[in-house]
Order: C-alpha cells, then structure tokens, then sequence
C-alpha cells in the first residue's frame, strides 16, 4: 500500500520566504474547511502560509485559515513560503495533507479529505493515505457512506443531531420524512443505537398505517411525551422509544408486558431479586440477578426460588411459549 510520501515526487523542497500581496493568493478548490477560522491568539496565526506560483499569482497549499485571517484583518501582505517545484493538483493536496498528519482533522475537513480521496486516487492508496491524515479505518465506511447524502444530513451529523451510522438510512427517506425525524432528533440526545432503530421504525409504521412520517412523529401519544414538563431528557428518550417500538411491534410489545406481569408475581423477594428476559426474546434464556447484603440472606433467598413451580421457571425462561394470560401462575 502507498502512502503519502510515496506517492509525492518533490525533489527540491527549497522555499522562498517572502511576503506576498493578499490580493495575489488565490485558494483551489481542494479540500479546504472554510467555515473554521483560526483566531488571533493561536500560536500558529504567525507562521507563513505555503503557495505555490501561478502565472502571476500563488495558489495555496497550506495555509488556508491564516490567509482568511489576514483578510478578515485587511492585511496588505502575508508571509508566504514559495515552493519553487512545480506541483500537479493531486501532489498538491497531498503535500497539504502530509503537512497536516500531526494535527487533529475536523469533521468538515474528514468528509472533504475522503471525498477528494475516492475521486483521485486508487483503492490501496486511499485507504493508507486516509489513516495516515487520522481518519481511522472504522471510520472511513461510515464517511464514505455520509459523503453521498444532502448537505443537511451532513450537517446534522457535523453539529452531533445525528449520529453518522444513522445518516445512510435517514439519506434513503424522502427530505420531508427525514427532515421530520432530524426535528425530533434535535430536541433529545438520542443514542446511536436508538437513532439507528428510530429511523427504521417510524418509516415503517407510516408506511404500515399508510400516512407521511410527520403524523407518526406528531402523533398524540409521541407529542404528549414531547411536551411533558415533568419528565427529563432521559426519561422522555426511553419513553419516546418504547412508544415507537410498541407501534412498531405490538405483538412483540404485548408478549414483553405479559412477561413483565409473570415476571413480577413470580419474583418471591423483588428487593434482592431480577429477572432479566434477552432484549426481543431472541434467546430462550433468563438472567437472575441476586443481591445479598449478609451471608445468612443467601439460604433464604434460594429457598424461595426453589418454591417456584417447574412449569413458571419454563414460561419464564422459554418467553416464545409464554401464552399472553392473567392468571397468577401455580406455585407462588
């Protein structure tokens, strides 16, 4: 695999320090934040700004956010170096990105990096000279991903709205339906995980119930969570979630709450003992959790357990058998 400095083929790296008119610098259109300034009080501010010729003016290859102060500072001149080798576009992006290895990437310049990467650069390359800038390997997928949606899907992941492993199921709705669900999104920190299974679920219950997403999100049971005053962030999340997955799984939503009643008058001592079901019955298997203060507890609490019958360990442990009844279960 190739990486940066293999693919440069600079020979003479002699500069020329110089100062240059601000009005003889021009910026390519490579891979340049240029939403993010650097300010006065940044130690790097003062350092020279790396051009190279141009007829009669100097492209940048480093040095962007320094150039845009000086502008925002109507600055005459600038420190430049001058590279006196003549690069191509591709050798001058990666110069910059040699240059550029020891800081950290932001976002904005991660997404511009893999995009500009995919487009000038062979498979073996990309992926070493991507690692090489600081974009980890589990990250390039999800970048790569990410590069293909709406800017506002873009933006939503750089400002932390949404979580970029949910931006390639948010990017195949419609921009009304994602747009409503980037709304809800907005108002609590949902999890990656919750993201990820919101943005599944809600399309599919509008599609299901035959009505845009808007109305499943704006439904009066999601919007009485919403605009509960008593409940934090946290609880109006789980809230907002278990709703959504009870529209989405009723049968699923009814066997949980059937297990949680057998569960919870089965338990001979809930303050010492939980009962845990695998997430989604997708294991026949119970988890018991046993909490002792003092050595002498430890009998007792077993000897309760042994009172409960064969038949209720089985509807508890094997929840696919479990039959949605109200009745108590023998031997409790």
């Amino acid at each position: 695999m190739k990486g940066i400095n293999q693919l440069l083929t600079i020979t003479d790296k002699d500069y020329l320090l110089t100062s240059i008119a601000v009005s003889r610098i021009t910026v390519p259109e490579v891979f340049y934040d240029q939403e993010t300034s650097i300010s006065q009080s940044d130690p790097r501010q003062i350092l020279p700004i790396l051009v190279i010729a141009d007829g009669e003016y100097y492209k940048i290859i480093d040095g962007y956010k320094r150039y845009k102060l000086a502008i925002q500072e109507k600055r005459a001149e600038i420190s430049c170096c001058v590279l006196h080798q003549q690069l191509d576009p591709k050798e001058s992006a990666l110069l910059r990105m040699n240059m550029n290895k020891g800081r950290g990437l932001s976002f904005k310049e991660k997404i511009l990096i893999i995009k500009w990467l995919k487009e000038n650069t062979e498979k073996n390359e990309y992926l070493c000279v991507a690692e090489e800038c600081g974009i980890p390997f589990k990250e390039i997928h999800d970048f790569e991903a990410l590069i293909s949606s709406d800017q506002y899907i873009i933006d939503a992941v750089g400002c932390g709205i949404l979580d970029i492993t949910a931006a390639p199921l948010l990017s195949q709705l419609k921009s009304d339906d994602s747009e409503a669900i980037l709304r809800l999104f907005s108002e609590n920190s949902f999890s990656r995980q919750m993201q990820r299974e919101l943005v599944e679920w809600i399309p599919e219950i509008a599609f299901r119930e035959k009505c845009p997403v808007v109305n499943v999100i704006d439904s009066e049971s999601i919007k009485q969570i919403r605009e509960n005053a008593k409940l934090n962030g946290p609880q109006k999340i789980q809230k907002i979630r278990d709703t959504v997955f009870e529209k989405r799984f009723p049968n699923l939503a009814r066997a949980k709450e059937s297990w949680r009643n057998l569960s919870r008058i089965s338990n001979p001592d809930p303050g010492k003992i939980v009962f845990q079901s695998s997430e989604a019955f997708e294991k026949n298997r119970l988890e018991v959790k046993i909490t002792l203060t003092n050595s002498s507890q430890a009998a007792t609490i077993f000897n309760k357990l042994l009172l409960i019958s064969p038949e209720t360990w089985d509807r508890l442990i094997y929840p696919g058998s479990l039959s949605i009844k109200k009745e108590r279960p023998a031997g409790i």
